[in-house]
């Protein structure tokens, strides 16, 4: 059979440019950062805008929170000055001065602490009047005032959503804290900033079924402030609820786990919204996906849904995260997945990367170098896998955090009976155009050869 070489050329083409973009993600080792009896999970993660090298991880642990920092990329790991007995449900966000803000609660009460020494003290603590809250959510992004970072979070008061947010006007800095209630009803959702202090929302709207369930999205365009008034958005349909129970997580269950981030790097999609979710054909299957949907008019409207998880299988993937490189527009996403589980019911950690704005991904790629079963290994505990895992994207730096129970290097006290929190630093580097420019030429050279000689 010949080929024409009209049709040839952008054949070789895309072979080539999906080569090069599978070719340029490394997955560093694993290292457990815990390495401590019982089990811990529902991690955060932030990587410092100013210094590659410092990281930050936070967990559940055996009743408190555990903070961890590291000034060497991830290598080693030490214990943070700031200690927080009874803490939990913690989130993290950098900003461009440097600035790591950490969120978390105690008795059900919100409060938010800054690092400018990436993790290792925080010398600012703010306590968010008012109890009864739940699952605070956190966002920072570039400000409504030049030159300013603006920080949000979103936890759920009664039932309702409380907005609380305040502004940074370099390093060291955060201003005072205001609260706005009564932002629509709903839970378990995420947050993001955009450009010029633009933010978003979503929460689930009726969390307590396995499903199906609405994702609702709520939009402030012109900027977080004290007059912010969100509006609502689209409302997505997900046949993941609230406690929708898999093979992997039985008892505690698993809920879409949506992640809402803006693209504010001036690039193509420069003020695009993406959404991650999990979703699935019914409210009974155990084949769950991680899909993701764009929208560019803060979240109005979006596009239809791109499965990110290119397994064959039927199996389950969940706990998905997604982060936006705000230096390139890149994105990349992980997630617990069960692909190579013959029972379904134990997992990995997997990603993947888009270079174009989330219309096309690259090969998936195995992060976790073992498999670890969250049923047996959290010690008298059915909290299971816990409720996340956590991503950050800076610089081709992809950092994520996971509780696993592989013990697949060899330092857990418990071995397999009780899951660590395990750290991995991947890295996305971009061929250079000569480089992708002589690597075409090799390809449509070598192909040529062959149709020619066909």
């Amino acid at each position: 059979m010949r080929l024409s070489k009209a049709l040839f050329t952008p054949i070789a083409l895309a072979a080539m440019l999906s080569t090069a973009q599978a070719q340029v993600i490394t997955v560093g080792q694993n290292i457990n950062v815990t390495k401590q009896s019982g089990s811990q999970s529902e991690t955060a993660i932030a990587i410092s805008r100013i210094n590659s090298n410092l990281v930050t991880i936070s967990s559940n642990g055996g009743g408190n929170m555990i903070n961890k920092f590291s000034a060497n990329g991830g290598a080693s790991w030490a214990n943070s000055a700031y200690a927080v007995p009874g803490g939990y449900d913690s989130g993290m966000a950098a900003d461009s001065f440097g600035n790591i803000f950490l969120s978390y609660q105690v008795n059900q009460q919100t409060h938010v602490a800054r690092s400018t020494d990436g993790g290792a003290t925080y010398g600012f603590h703010a306590a968010i009047a008012g109890g009864g809250a739940d699952h605070p959510e956190m966002a920072v992004g570039p400000g409504r005032v030049a030159g300013t970072t603006d920080l949000m979070f979103r936890d759920s008061v009664n039932g309702q959503s409380r907005i609380v947010n305040a502004s940074s006007s370099g390093f060291g800095s955060t201003g005072a804290f205001t609260t706005q209630t009564n932002q629509g009803a709903g839970n378990f959702g995420s947050t993001a900033i955009g450009n010029n202090g633009r933010a978003a929302f979503t929460v689930m709207t009726s969390a307590g079924t396995a499903g199906p369930d609405n994702l609702t999205v709520r939009y402030d365009a012109d900027g977080l402030g004290a007059g912010a008034s969100f509006v609502n958005g689209a409302t997505i349909v997900t046949q993941v609820g609230g406690w929708r129970p898999i093979p992997a997580q039985p008892s505690r269950t698993i809920d879409t786990q949506v992640s809402l981030q803006f693209d504010s790097s001036g690039g193509v999609h420069n003020n695009d919204l993406y959404m991650l979710y999990t979703q699935a054909a019914n409210p009974t299957t155990n084949d769950t996906n991680i899909v993701i949907r764009r929208s560019s008019d803060n979240g109005a409207t979006f596009s239809s849904e791109v499965r990110l998880n290119d397994d064959l299988g039927s199996n389950s993937q969940f706990f998905g995260r997604l982060a936006v490189d705000q230096t390139t527009g890149y994105l990349a996403s992980v997630w617990y997945d069960a692909r190579n589980s013959v029972g379904n019911n134990m997992v990995e950690v997997w990603g993947t990367v888009s270079m174009d704005g989330g219309t096309t991904w690259a090969k998936n790629f195995k992060i976790s170098q073992g498999m670890s079963d969250g049923r047996t290994s959290n010690i008298n505990n059915g909290n299971e896998f816990g409720d996340y895992i956590a991503l950050d994207f800076y610089a081709g730096n992809l950092v994520t955090a996971w509780a696993d129970s592989s013990n697949s290097t060899g330092d857990n006290p418990d071995l397999t009976k009780g899951l660590d929190i395990y750290y991995a630093r991947a890295t996305v580097a971009v061929p250079e155009p000569s480089t992708l420019l002589l690597t075409s030429l090799g390809l449509l050279f070598f192909f040529a050869r062959r149709v020619k000689r066909s």
